[in-house]
C-alpha cells in the first residue's frame, strides 16, 4: 500500500495484485522476506497514515445567529454542525496555507471565507461571531507557553466592537456593580483580538474572582458580570465577548487553551423609567428589587438602570396614588422603555423594546425612532428627518420601528413630528454615526409640547 496525502487528509491506495507461484522453499524464503519488509516500512507507514504531524483545527460558534456551522477546507468537511456557544472537537489539517469556510449546515452560501497557514503540530481555534450586523472570524493560535507555578495567563477578544468599541476587563472579588478604586483592569480598552496575554496571579492552586467587564473608562458602565469564576495553576484562557439582543450588554465566552469552552449569558436586562402621567404628576416605579424612579416629575426620560431578567413584579404609582401591580418579564441582554403615563383613573404603562445596536449601513449610520407619549392626542404622530420619513402613525404609548438615516450636514438635521393640522420640529440638531436615537413626544396635547431627542446607546 502507498500513501498520498491532499488536503490534509490520508488516503490509501491498495497495491496491484500478480499470480505468483513459489515452491516451499521459496515459499519459505518469500514469508521471510515479506515479515522483513513489513518491519522495514512499519515505522514510515505508521508516521504517512497517522496524523501526529498534522495541525489541529477546531470551531467556536460564538453566535446567536446561526444556531449551527460547518467548518471547511475548500470544500472538504472538517467539523460539523457546532451548536451555536459552543465549541468543535479538532480536525487534522497538514502543515501549509489552506481556504477555510464557515457556513450553516442548511446553506450552500459559505457565510465567512479566509486564507489561513497551519504549522504541524499546532492548534489553532477558529472562532466564528457577528459584529455590526456583519459575520466575521478570528483564528486563535494556542500555542502559548504555559506560565510558571503561581500564574494563569488570560486575554480578551471583543467580538462586538460595534456596540462596545472599547471595554476594560476586571478580575476582582468585588461586586461588579461595586467596583472601588483599588480594582485595576486586567485588560484595558479592548477593541478586537489582544495581540498577547496577561500574567495573573493563582494561589494555592486556584483563584474565583468575579470578572468584571465595562466600558473603557468607565467603572459604571457594566456591559457584563461573570460571578465567581475560578482560575487554576497555569490555565490559559481567551475570554470572547459577544453582542447581546439589546445592542448594548455582553455576553461571554471563556475558551481554555486546548480545552473546554463555557459559556456566560448575561443575566441583566435595561430599562428606563420614562415619566409621562397627564398634568405634570409624578411617577414612582419599582421593579423587583430595583427602584427605577421615586416621584419623578412628568415629563422625564430616565436613564438606564441594570435589572435582572426573568419574571418581576412592577409596582407603580402617579401622584402617589398606587396603581395595580403589573407582572413582567425581561429578556436576559435586552434593553427597554418603561412608559408610564395619563391618569390615576387612566393609566397607560407600556414596556417598549429598545434595538440599540448601532446602524449597520455605511451611507446610512444614523438609526432614529419615535415613541408617542402625548397625553390626550386622539390622532396618530408621524416623524421625518430632513424630509424622510421616520415613523408614520405611530399610536399613544407605542413607539416605531427604529429606521436607519444619515449624518446630518454641517447645518444639521431638522425633524419634524406631526399629527393631523399639528406640528413640532426640533431644528438644527446632530446625528452622529454610530448613534441610536429616540424622539420623545410628551406631555399633554392641551399643553405646550417639546420634542426631546435623546441618545441611548
Amino acid at each position: 500500500m502507498s500513501v498520498h496525502r491532499v488536503a490534509g487528509t490520508v488516503q490509501r491506495i491498495a497495491a496491484p495484485s500478480h499470480a505468483l507461484h513459489f515452491t516451499p522453499l521459496e515459499k519459505n524464503m518469500s514469508s521471510k522476506l515479506w515479515a522483513a519488509l513489513a518491519v522495514a516500512l512499519s515505522i514510515p507507514m505508521l508516521q504517512a497514515c497517522g496524523d501526529s504531524e498534522d495541525a489541529r483545527v477546531r470551531l467556536v460558534n460564538a453566535t446567536t445567529d446561526y444556531a449551527e456551522l460547518n467548518l471547511y477546507e475548500s470544500t472538504n468537511k472538517l467539523v460539523d454542525s457546532v451548536v451555536s456557544n459552543t465549541v468543535s472537537g479538532y480536525a487534522g489539517l497538514g502543515a501549509g496555507t489552506y481556504t477555510l469556510n464557515v457556513r450553516s449546515p442548511s446553506s450552500s452560501t459559505n457565510a465567512g471565507s479566509f486564507s489561513q497557514t497551519v504549522a504541524k503540530k499546532d492548534h489553532y481555534a477558529v472562532v466564528a461571531y457577528v459584529n455590526a450586523g456583519s459575520f466575521a472570524t478570528a483564528v486563535l493560535t494556542e500555542e502559548e507557553d504555559t506560565p510558571d507555578s503561581g500564574y494563569a495567563k488570560l486575554r480578551v477578544l471583543n467580538a462586538a466592537a460595534a456596540q462596545a468599541a472599547g471595554v476594560d476587563v476586571y478580575l476582582t472579588s468585588n461586586s461588579c456593580s461595586a467596583l472601588t478604586s483599588s480594582d485595576v483592569a486586567v485588560s484595558s480598552d479592548v477593541t478586537g483580538l489582544e495581540s498577547a496575554f496577561h500574567t495573573v496571579v493563582i494561589s494555592s492552586g486556584s483563584s474565583t474572582w468575579n470578572i468584571c467587564v465595562t466600558g473603557t473608562g468607565d467603572k459604571t458602565d457594566l456591559r457584563l458580570s461573570i460571578p465567581s469564576v475560578t482560575m487554576t495553576n497555569k490555565q490559559i484562557s481567551t475570554l470572547i465577548l459577544t453582542k447581546s439582543t439589546g445592542g448594548y450588554l455582553m455576553n461571554g465566552l471563556l475558551l481554555k487553551q486546548q480545552g473546554d469552552l463555557t459559556a456566560y449569558d448575561n443575566t441583566s436586562a435595561r430599562l428606563r423609567l420614562v415619566s409621562d402621567a397627564a398634568s405634570s404628576g409624578t411617577v414612582s416605579a419599582t421593579l423587583g428589587t430595583t427602584t427605577l424612579g421615586s416621584a419623578v416629575t412628568s415629563p422625564t426620560v430616565g436613564s438606564y438602570k441594570l435589572v435582572t431578567a426573568g419574571a418581576l413584579t412592577l409596582n407603580t404609582s402617579i401622584g402617589g396614588s398606587s396603581l395595580a401591580d403589573t407582572a413582567l418579564t425581561l429578556t436576559a441582554g435586552a434593553d427597554y422603555t418603561l412608559l408610564v403615563a395619563g391618569t390615576v383613573a387612566s393609566p397607560t404603562i407600556n414596556l417598549i423594546t429598545d434595538d440599540n445596536a448601532p446602524s449597520t449601513s455605511t451611507t446610512d449610520p444614523v438609526k432614529i425612532r419615535l415613541v408617542n407619549g402625548v397625553n390626550g392626542l386622539s390622532t396618530g404622530l408621524s416623524l421625518t428627518a430632513d424630509g424622510a420619513d421616520v415613523a408614520d402613525a405611530i399610536a399613544f404609548g407605542d413607539s416605531s420601528t427604529p429606521v436607519n438615516v444619515a449624518v446630518s450636514s454641517s447645518s444639521g438635521s431638522n425633524l419634524t413630528a406631526t399629527a393631523g393640522s399639528l406640528s413640532w420640529a426640533l431644528t438644527n440638531q446632530t446625528l452622529s454615526s454610530g448613534n441610536v436615537y429616540t424622539v420623545f413626544m410628551l406631555g399633554d396635547s392641551s399643553s405646550t409640547i417639546t420634542p426631546r431627542l435623546n441618545i441611548d446607546n
